[in-house]
């Protein structure tokens, strides 16, 4: 699974539905994904499988409508991965009207920045272990997870202060008996976790940006973000680090205050959520950025 191409993919979908090719078909996003499937993915296929519902679409002749620039845009989500009919994009269509997407945990830029097309990089930090492609970053675009539109809830009615799961301590979130094996066995019952706390520990992962963050945001808990202090320029770039500080820095020196405050802090970071950091508004930013590469 690569979760920034799920999430990119579900906020297209969402916006212009058939008309969005998925030239091989990311099954897992559709409603009709079996569970028995998607239990098997990584992270349990929480959040990012069964967001859109099944249509027809469009899969035919793809080699004669890239001649013919059928496409408005041609992305590829893991070049390094998957680069069908890329030499054959790459010969038809502007530089300008091909995107790339490094999704990895990685701060590094991946080479094929080389190509100079569009470039959308998460965990991008344009520091000195990037200077070889210095003279690509007017191509490269920050990009990050986003949750499912649909999938948004706010719940009022808080049981505990603080949710059971940290992720500094696996023993909160792994079977005691089964350390690969998740307490939470279904997706509804990991969410209402969340729902039913007022904060939640969340922290760096692989990269700095991590579902986990948007999970806690999307089920109407406010994240208190470990070391978030720490981040580099260009990471998390779609979140409002400097709110999220600012409940992290009132939790450890003035957590009376921030509890009495809560429903105001819960409105400031839901209000930048809904507008930032779904799906959706995910999709809606990525294609301003390749409009506005048009001009």
């Amino acid at each position: 699974m690569d979760y920034l191409d799920d999430c990119l993919l579900t906020g297209l979908k969402e916006l212009y539905s058939y008309q969005v090719v998925d030239v091989n078909k990311k099954l897992s996003i559709y409603k009709d994904y079996p569970d028995e499937l998607k239990y098997i993915l990584y992270g349990r296929g929480y959040t990012v499988t069964q967001n859109i519902e099944p249509h027809a679409c469009d899969r035919d002749d793809i080699e004669s409508k890239i001649r013919n620039k059928f496409y408005d845009y041609v992305v590829y989500s893991k070049i390094e991965k998957c680069n069908d009919y890329f030499d054959l994009v790459y010969e038809h269509y502007p530089k300008n009207r091909i995107a790339l997407l490094d999704g990895g945990d990685w701060m590094n830029i991946h080479p094929s920045v080389t190509y100079d097309t569009m470039f959308f990089k998460r965990e991008c930090f344009l520091g000195m272990s990037n200077v070889n492609y210095s003279r690509y970053f007017n191509n490269i675009k920050p990009i990050s997870f986003a949750y499912p539109t649909k999938r948004v809830t706010r719940n009022k009615n808080k049981s505990k202060l603080l949710s059971t799961i940290n992720p500094l301590d696996r023993r909160t979130y792994f079977d005691a008996d089964n350390p690969l094996e998740y307490k939470f066995k279904t997706e509804k019952e990991y969410y209402e976790e969340y729902q039913s706390s007022s904060f939640a520990i969340t922290c760096q992962k692989g990269g700095w940006d991590c579902m986990r963050h948007y999970e806690i945001m999307g089920n109407g808990c406010l994240p208190l973000f470990h070391s978030l202090e720490t981040a580099p320029p260009g990471t998390i770039s779609m979140l409002p680090r400097r709110l999220l500080l600012q409940i992290k820095t009132m939790w450890e020196k003035n957590r009376d205050n921030l509890v009495d405050n809560y429903d105001e802090y819960s409105e400031r970071l839901f209000d930048h959520f809904i507008n930032n950091n779904t799906t959706i508004k995910l999709a809606e930013y990525f294609i301003k950025e390749m409009n506005d590469a048009q001009k």
